[in-house]
């Protein structure tokens, strides 16, 4: 037992422990990244998404005020239309028109 525990020996068991650590952190390094980069994506496209859905409901709301707005501008060029014949009838009535 006593020639078991020399200090080679004993060099010898932490470098196959460091050559097993080396291998693992190898492995593992990559995978952590890729899943630091991948949250990091995640988390990119909620936002973006967020602001596309904020984008479409103002968007939306602009259409419909629009909308609205066409509508009672299309009411007031009835109303113009309906003044414009009610004068024509009372100017042509008033103001005959010369005969040959």
């Amino acid at each position: 037992m006593e020639t078991f525990f020399t200090p080679s020996n004993i060099m010898f068991g932490f470098g196959l422990l460091a050559i097993m650590f080396s291998v693992f952190n190898y492995f593992r390094n990559p995978q952590i990244n890729s899943e630091k980069i991948d949250a990091v994506i995640a988390q990119r496209l909620s936002d973006i998404e967020a602001k596309i859905t904020a984008f479409g409901s103002a968007f939306q709301g602009h259409i419909q005020s629009d909308i609205n707005s066409f509508g009672s501008l299309n009411n007031h060029i009835v109303e113009v239309d309906k003044s414009v014949v009610k004068l024509t009838t009372i100017i042509e009535e008033r103001i005959p028109k010369k005969r040959k």
